[in-house]
């Protein structure tokens, strides 16, 4: 299905905001209240972006660690790193690192994708056999061109499981959680890189 049919959809599904405001708002408050600016976590991640056209664009599967400000994610073909200040993304296969300033790179904390929202409102739908809800959120500033974003939570305990993020050109990425852990112990050790001394290096800081 056209990704653009999928979307229209998906609008024509969700609860709109004026009929249940305060269940929106609610649970975007929820969410804000657990995943808050100096929140921890660890899970296993699958990504997946779609063209316009339902070209697959990329698939990965890795682990991902957030700790406050500073973020990792890891899969077979690249590594992204953001500790506070300077994102690094390794590029495994090329064998190339790319350095850039963290606020150019976009935001990849559950506490930022939060912070700055509206809500358009709520759908249920069952993901895994397990109900959940579908808030519906638009960024009010999004450097990756997002429009919606959909945060599946389950209903049973709270925690996100999915995201589905819809861009301008159609694009849609969607990221599914598994084993998620919202106490984990995460240490500096974490947030160390060094390249193989062979890497090529981009410094894009200028």
């Amino acid at each position: 299905m056209n990704c653009r049919i999928r979307l229209a959809l998906l609008s024509a599904l969700a609860v709109p905001l004026g009929a249940h405001a305060q269940r929106g708002l609610a649970l975007l408050e929820e969410l804000q209240a657990v995943y808050h600016p100096n929140m921890s976590m660890v899970a296993d991640v699958a990504v997946l972006a779609t063209l316009a056209d339902d070209t697959p664009a990329f698939d990965q599967h890795g682990k991902i660690l957030i700790d406050r400000d500073r973020f990792r994610f890891d899969s077979d073909t690249d590594m992204i790193l953001r500790d506070r200040e300077i994102t690094t993304l390794f590029r495994r296969l090329e064998n190339q690192v790319i350095l850039t300033h963290a606020g150019e790179s976009g935001g990849y904390s559950p506490s930022e994708l939060l912070s700055d929202v509206d809500v358009l409102g709520v759908e249920s739908a069952a993901l895994n056999g397990q109900i959940h809800d579908g808030l519906r959120l638009a960024p009010r500033m999004s450097a990756m061109g997002i429009e919606v974003v959909i945060v599946w939570i389950r209903a049973a305990d709270g925690v996100v499981t999915a995201l589905d993020a819809h861009a301008s050109a159609g694009t849609i990425i969607e990221v599914r959680f598994r084993s998620v852990d919202l106490a984990p112990t995460i240490t500096d050790l974490a947030f160390e890189f060094t390249p193989p001394p062979d890497a090529e290096v981009v410094d894009m800081r200028f």
